[in-house]
């Protein structure tokens, strides 16, 4: 990632990388003095236009660039969103959600999808098709052949 972010560096220049870095403090919501608090006070600080900010913001180069920024500060606060996540499960009366992300992230608790397919046999021949039907009738007989004696059971002790 760091060779990419360099690449990316030479490509854009000084002005967009100042440009993206405090578009990232603008979208982080940064709590620290200097953060920007609109685009406008970007493009002033970087000495450009807003349409310029605009413009660089379509470009493959700048975007992916802000991208690997973006995701820098994320890495940086997993110590604070692990801290929440604590303090969520660890109550009188813990959040379920909270604890079913705990397990997740984890490898404690996986989603479990089940496909289920039923299977029509094919018959090569009509000789197949008809023992298989003999079979059938004979398993229906037996059953007919169990119920009736259950039946017969019954009827004897209720006599």
């Amino acid at each position: 990632m760091t060779k990419r972010r360099d690449y990316l560096e030479a490509q854009l220049g000084p002005k967009k990388i100042e440009a993206a870095i405090l578009l990232v403090q603008l979208q982080q919501g940064s709590d620290a003095e200097d953060a920007p608090k609109q685009m406008s006070e970007i493009a002033e600080r970087v000495g450009v236009s807003n349409k310029t900010v605009w413009e660089w913001r379509k470009t493959m180069e700048f975007t992916e660039y802000l991208n690997i920024l973006t995701d820098f500060v994320l890495v940086q606060q997993r110590g604070v969103v692990n801290k929440r996540l604590m303090q969520l499960i660890d109550t009188k009366q813990p959040s379920v959600k909270a604890i079913e992300l705990y397990m997740k992230r984890f490898g404690l608790l996986t989603e479990r999808h089940e496909t289920v397919t039923n299977e029509v046999k094919r018959y090569e021949t009509n000789e197949e098709l008809q023992e298989s039907l003999e079979k059938l009738e004979q398993m229906k007989l037996d059953r007919i052949k169990e119920a009736e004696k259950l039946i017969e059971g019954f009827e004897e002790g209720v006599e």
